[in-house]
């Protein structure tokens, strides 16, 4: 039976170790939370990932190789402060590398 997957990448910087992302995930648990108890209420079964990367795009395709996703859907926070064009370049990096892979990339802006 096919699952519904949550992801949220905790990006580290280069210089630090992937350890230290621990301490940073309290927003992805309450994000998290949230969409899993949405799941539950309609009954899809999922469950929730979050991952330290130090760059989202590697976080996102490590996942989509461990998970064997067939299909990615992703968000972004319209307050983010970083711009459009890079967040369009993470989105262009990983969904080349995941359609080799013979999954899916979608997002929603």
């Amino acid at each position: 039976m096919p699952i519904l997957s949550f992801l949220y990448v905790v990006e580290i910087m280069e210089d630090r170790k992937l350890k230290e992302g621990i301490g940073l995930t309290d927003k992805a648990e309450e994000i998290m939370q949230h969409a899993q108890s949405l799941a539950d209420e309609s009954a899809i079964p999922s469950k929730s990932i979050i991952k330290i990367s130090h760059r989202i795009s590697k976080g996102i395709y490590d996942t989509c190789v461990e998970e064997e996703c067939n299909f990615i859907l992703m968000d972004r926070e319209k307050k983010q402060q970083f711009s459009w064009p890079f967040f369009a370049s993470v989105i262009d990096f990983s969904s080349a590398k995941v359609n080799n892979r013979g999954c899916h990339f979608a997002w929603r802006n």
